[in-house]
């Protein structure tokens, strides 16, 4: 009996700390600041080393309004108008993916930091370790009942029948 509530224990908290590292350690790929000037309609892009389902983040202080695109492949995976301080994420769905900064009708003095997250072992990590918790949990209830069956008491240790 003592057996099973170590072993409950030990995957509970192995389980706990997979979670942990699922949701707050996220590896950096790419990171680059840019202080640029804008034309008025003017379009600058930029590629950025992103693959399918990594996290772009994109934030900055522009003195007009531009729009940001995210565009992986041929497809626009976030579209946003944005004027002054901006913090704008989205998650690329394919490889070779752009940031676009698209100028309005006026000039536009930007700076932007972009930055790329990879979160593809993300959803793997969290749903083992949630796997392990549900198996210790499911020990700890086996070891709990175990323990107030009438059937045993414990006596020095050991487990002996009444």
């Amino acid at each position: 009996m003592r057996k099973v509530l170590v072993l409950s224990i030990i995957f509970i908290l192995v389980g706990l700390i997979g979670i942990a590292l699922g949701t707050i350690y996220v590896p950096l790929i790419y990171q680059q600041s840019h202080s640029l000037t804008i034309g008025d309609k003017d379009v600058i892009s930029y590629k950025l080393p992103a693959s399918s389902g990594d996290e772009v983040i994109a934030k900055g202080f522009t003195s007009n309004p531009i729009t940001i695109l995210l565009i992986s492949g041929i497809k626009v995976d976030g579209e946003w108008e944005v004027n002054g301080t901006f913090s704008v994420s989205s998650i690329a769905k394919f490889s070779h993916t752009y940031i676009t900064l698209e100028g309005g009708n006026f000039p536009v003095n930007a700076t932007f930091t972009v930055v790329v997250y990879n979160t593809s072992f993300r959803l793997p990590l969290i749903s083992f370790s949630l796997f392990i918790e549900i198996i210790g949990i499911i020990l700890l209830g086996y070891n709990i009942a175990l323990a107030r069956s009438k059937g045993y008491r414990s006596r020095k240790g050991k487990n002996k029948r009444l």
